[in-house]
């Protein structure tokens, strides 16, 4: 499926993968802070996964349809421990000084692809 993204939403495909692609460069219209967000969120993750492919999701809380936030996923084939253990480092370099606008509309997790 393609799908026309706007200049700083093509530059977000070419770092990420988009799962449901429709979804995601919906929400990116909506919350457009989050591009440059998810540009520099790209460079601080390859710090500790290199090579590791990386997605975007929306994720829609069941019992709060309204409540919808971005998931970045970072495929990981390490070691269960080793892969969380640079996620906690990521946090604490990178995740724990976001703004609070941007924590409540985009998270950060592990996934096995």
């Amino acid at each position: 499926m393609s799908v026309n993204l706007s200049s700083p939403y093509t530059s977000i495909s070419k770092l990420y993968k988009f799962l449901r692609a429709e979804e995601v460069s919906a929400f990116l219209e909506i919350h457009a802070f989050l591009v440059p967000v998810l540009i520099e969120a790209h460079d601080k993750i390859r710090n500790y996964f290199p090579a590791s492919q990386l997605a975007l999701e929306v994720f829609v809380d069941p019992e709060s349809p309204a409540d919808t936030h971005l998931t970045v996923w970072i495929g990981f084939e390490d070691d269960v421990d080793e892969a969380f253990n640079k996620l906690l480092k990521l946090e604490e370099e990178w995740i724990y000084y976001l703004q609070d606008e941007v924590v409540a509309k985009l998270s950060v997790n592990l996934g096995s692809r």
